[in-house]
């Protein structure tokens, strides 16, 4: 079984308990039945228990939001929360941002590129990615989203690093999205902070996913 977590994400320390000098027969051996089921469901089962380490972004009344499988599986990496009567949903590693808007509003983006900088071990690292229109959809009219991600290029070479391995070894830092018009009105590009959590769960043997990330 997994650890309890806590709400940052983190397990809950674990408590150590002092048995008596002088333990009752009764309460000992209920107590060792116990352990003995617990693991035996465990063994039966298969499960395990998953790791993901994962920048969190934060933004004012933000919601945080799985994007694996279709939100049913991962940490909850993507932020997303209301800006001007808009939603912009935004991750990193890999590069993830949404922008939601009701029926007769505009919005779009006055720029092709997001800016990561952050702390590693090594020092402090600047990493800018190039954005790319990956889907647009809408339900029923009532909210259109359009999908960004990041737009590779031919340029990169084996052994050089991928921008989402220099962003995952960034313990804090900041991403800057691009300036964004919302119905001719413009705004500046928006700088938010992250810091990097680790995310557990149960994983369960054989799962796979039925829809896209």
């Amino acid at each position: 079984m997994p650890s309890r977590a806590t709400r940052s994400g983190f397990p809950a320390p674990s408590i150590a308990v002092i048995a008596p000098q002088h333990p009752s027969g009764p309460r000992l051996i209920g107590a060792t039945r116990a352990a003995l089921v617990m693991g035996l469901s465990l063994a039966l089962s298969a499960c395990t228990v998953g790791f993901w380490s994962y920048q969190q972004i934060s933004a004012p009344d933000a919601q945080y939001i799985r994007v694996n499988c279709n939100g049913s599986d991962g940490p909850p990496k993507l932020a997303y929360y209301p800006f001007h009567e808009i939603f912009i949903g935004v991750a990193v590693g890999p590069l993830d941002l949404r922008l939601r808007t009701p029926r007769g509003v505009h919005a779009h983006l006055d720029g092709d590129s997001v800016l990561v900088s952050g702390h590693t071990d090594k020092g402090n690292l600047d990493v800018t990615m190039k954005l790319k229109t990956a889907t647009q959809s809408s339900d029923a009219g009532a909210l259109a989203e359009m999908r960004f991600e990041e737009r590779h290029d031919s340029s990169w070479q084996p052994g050089v690093p991928t921008s989402d391995a220099l962003v995952d070894q960034m313990s804090t830092g900041t991403i800057t999205l691009p300036p964004i018009t919302i119905d001719k009105t413009s705004w500046p590009a928006q700088t938010l902070p992250f810091t990097r959590k680790v995310y557990t769960d149960l994983m369960k043997p054989n799962a796979t996913c039925t829809a896209p990330p």
